[in-house]
């Protein structure tokens, strides 16, 4: 039998205002990752 390893990791961050969100949000976009990779709790 075959086993699948799966990472996962977290990065939080604080941030001062909605631009700083909003740069924090795209950047992984520009990296590769999927917007459904991304969570933003507001």
């Amino acid at each position: 039998m075959e086993e699948t390893t799966t990472k996962s990791a977290m990065l939080i961050g604080m941030f001062n205002d909605s631009e700083g969100v909003q740069n924090a949000y795209d950047d992984p976009d520009k990296r590769g990752y999927s917007k459904d990779d991304i969570n933003l709790v507001m």
